[in-house]
């Protein structure tokens, strides 16, 4: 019953609109949850999804001038938060301006979302208020998730994913509220990142095919690592990083083993080792690795 307590304490603060539901379940054993709530507790935020979302935050709101969606980090002051807003249609043609802000989560639980929205203005005025904010908001620090030249990685400056929230900063939690953990900072990928370097090498100077499966094969048990860390999540695909990883240097993997048996086996000639296609393959598993920890602050 205490799961459930506090799974329904969660879904209050991610969904204010179902708080007068769900406060009369905190006192009653008996009642159930209705469809509307079930529903948002399938839906509750990732750390790289707006908030805002489901009620047309995207793209396309952003660049009328309907929405926009920012972030803070900054890990000297424990800072690890959003603000998102988006003006929507109200009553009577006028228009309300949604404010939802809290601290970024990336373990599938919103946290608090604190929510205050303006009702009862012209579009103009929203578009006005949301300008105003925004401003205020970019003029502390805050970065917009769908401006280019603002939202980049703090480690290399590469770009990032545009309307997407950046994770990796661990931080302190206050009361009530979520945690981000740092799932791309990941010492084990450094480690794989000088195993997938050492193949290159061996197979570019041409060195023994044992030493070359002995660089691929030491990759390959750190990947077997990734994949029992539960915090080894790629954030754009939320798969484990091992599953990722593992997928891309399987093939390659089996074919330097089957070149290396036919060798053992006995003379003969062997297969030419096709290099360029090798070496593309490990180029694109030292690229994604590096993206991951780009994202190092």
């Amino acid at each position: 019953m205490s799961n459930l307590r506090s799974s329904l304490i969660r879904l209050a603060h991610a969904n204010p609109e179902l708080r007068s539901q769900i406060l009369p379940l905190l006192t009653e054993k008996s009642a159930s949850p209705t469809p509307e709530m079930r529903l948002a507790s399938l839906t509750v935020k990732m750390a790289n999804r707006p908030i805002l979302q489901r009620q047309g935050l995207d793209t396309q709101a952003v660049k009328s001038g309907m929405a926009s969606m920012l972030y803070y980090i900054d890990g000297s002051k424990n800072h690890s938060k959003f603000y998102e807003m988006l003006i929507v249609p109200g009553d009577g043609g006028s228009y309300t301006l949604m404010r939802r802000w809290g601290a970024l989560t990336d373990t599938g639980d919103t946290g608090r979302v604190d929510v205050k929205d303006m009702e009862g203005l012209s579009l103009r005025s929203a578009q006005a208020e949301l300008a105003k904010i925004y401003r205020e908001k970019v003029g502390k620090g805050y970065k917009d998730t769908f401006n280019g030249k603002m939202h980049v990685s703090p480690a290399t400056g590469e770009r990032l994913p545009l309307g997407q929230y950046p994770v990796g900063l661990t931080r302190v939690p206050g009361f009530g509220w979520g945690t981000q953990s740092a799932t791309a900072c990941i010492p084990s990928l450094r480690d794989l990142s000088e195993k997938v370097d050492a193949a290159i090498n061996e197979m570019e100077e041409d060195n023994d095919l044992a030493m070359l499966l002995a660089d691929m094969e030491g990759a390959q048990r750190i990947i077997n690592q990734l994949m029992r860390n539960p915090v080894a999540i790629d954030t754009e695909t939320n798969m484990s990083m091992g599953d990722v990883l593992d997928a891309a240097l399987k093939t390659p993997l089996n074919r330097i083993r089957a070149l290396q048996g036919m060798a053992r086996s006995g003379p003969g000639r062997l297969p030419d080792l096709d290099r360029e296609k090798l070496r593309r393959e490990l180029v694109a598993i030292r690229n994604y690795i590096r993206k991951q920890l780009s994202h190092c602050a």
